[in-house]
């Protein structure tokens, strides 16, 4: 697990929802296989719609009891002089990230915001304009990482 920073070498941090889009997409996929194993349930009688219902509802439930487990308590995004610290949903921890290690900045726009993708000598989580609480505080942290890297989009 990475310790934090100490709170005196913060020079930034921003609250993050990384929860958020995984547990929606997951509750999401999880309900619509429950609803559509119910309805194949009235439809016909066969032992499919059952397969179904029991794979929608424990996706369901996975997704919430995961979501629970692997999350950060109070996720934020942490900046500090020579590092950055990312909250991870994978790693249920922060990765710590320093900026000279940093290779390569590649800015995607997606369906739903944009999302900054990090390249350097370890895996790096993305950074999701959703999961911030603005686009200026997204516009702010890519601002930061391009200074202290030197690299541009």
């Amino acid at each position: 697990m990475t310790p934090l920073p100490n709170p005196d070498t913060i020079q930034k941090e921003y609250p993050c929802h990384i929860a958020r889009n995984v547990a929606a997409s997951t509750i999401t996929t999880g309900l619509l296989l429950s609803v559509l194993g119910i309805w194949s349930i009235l439809e016909e009688q066969s032992y499919w719609p059952w397969v179904i219902l029991v794979v929608g509802g424990f996706l369901f439930l996975l997704s919430g009891l995961n979501v629970i487990r692997k999350t950060p308590k109070n996720p934020r995004l942490i900046i500090t002089e020579t590092h950055l610290y990312l909250p991870s949903w994978e790693k249920a921890t922060y990765v710590k990230v320093a900026f000279s290690e940093i290779t390569e900045i590649i800015l995607a726009k997606r369906l739903r915001g944009q999302e900054l993708l990090l390249t350097g000598k370890e895996w790096i989580p993305h950074i999701s304009s959703m999961a911030l609480p603005s686009k200026d505080s997204f516009n702010e942290i890519v601002n930061i990482i391009r200074e202290r890297t030197n690299l541009q989009t």
